[in-house]
């Protein structure tokens, strides 16, 4: 069984944190914009971590999809990632 990446894996590295809109029909829509294959790789990768995961979860269960973004990229600079924004 394949583990799940940690967070520690990515400091030093620059994650881009992408643009999250309403798709419509309980659907969110993620928006990638220019980022190169590199950046979401590790994106993917660093939203798959359990602790973004719940993140994620808890922010659109009390808020919804508003300011989804900007508490992915408050949390990962609280944890010493570097982010975009």
């Amino acid at each position: 069984m394949k583990q799940k990446p940690k967070l520690q894996q990515f400091e030093g590295e620059f994650v881009v944190v992408p643009e999250y809109v309403d798709g419509g029909f309980g659907m969110d829509r993620v928006l990638r914009g220019d980022m190169t294959d590199q950046e979401w790789k590790r994106w993917t990768l660093v939203s798959s971590v359990p602790e973004v995961t719940r993140l994620i979860a808890s922010h659109r269960k009390q808020h919804g999809i508003d300011g989804l973004h900007t508490a992915i990229v408050n949390f990962l600079r609280e944890k010493g990632l570097e982010t975009n924004d």
